[in-house]
């Protein structure tokens, strides 16, 4: 990898072009990216998982409102580095949110959620389900 910036216009912009990464050109706002998840179906509950290493649990928040669980990140600590001069940053600890719809047989009192080697873990209870009880309806 070489270093060294050249002194002519064009050169920089080149150099520019091939060392930076489209986020750099666009703006992270337009190449905002989303951790990746998977998300697992047990009998009993359902579980997410999201890629999000190296971040700290004090900034994830979750909330559910009607029928979608949202999972947001939000960085304050890009405010320590403001002094480095990067010759490269690759590292993207910005912000995002995600977003995932419920299913009707969850029960939204016992979601929980864990971070651990990287990984944040929610798992979603489902309901029980109700049993369904034969009745006979007498006709007036």
């Amino acid at each position: 990898m070489n270093l060294t910036k050249s002194k002519e216009p064009f050169n920089q912009m080149i150099d520019h072009f091939f060392n930076s990464s489209i986020s750099d050109f666009l703006g992270a706002e337009f190449t905002s990216q989303q951790p990746a998840a998977n998300i697992i179906e047990n009998e009993t509950d359902f579980q997410i998982q999201v890629a999000a290493p190296g971040l700290s649990k004090k900034a994830f928040k979750l909330e559910i409102i009607k029928d979608k669980l949202h999972i947001s990140f939000e960085n304050n600590e890009d405010k320590k580095d403001e002094d480095k001069v990067f010759t490269r940053r690759e590292f993207n600890f910005r912000s995002f949110k995600r977003t995932f719809h419920i299913p009707e047989n969850v029960d939204r009192d016992s979601v929980s959620a864990s971070y651990k080697e990287g990984i944040l873990f929610i798992t979603l209870e489902k309901k029980e389900k109700e049993i369904e009880v034969s009745k006979s309806i007498k006709v007036n």
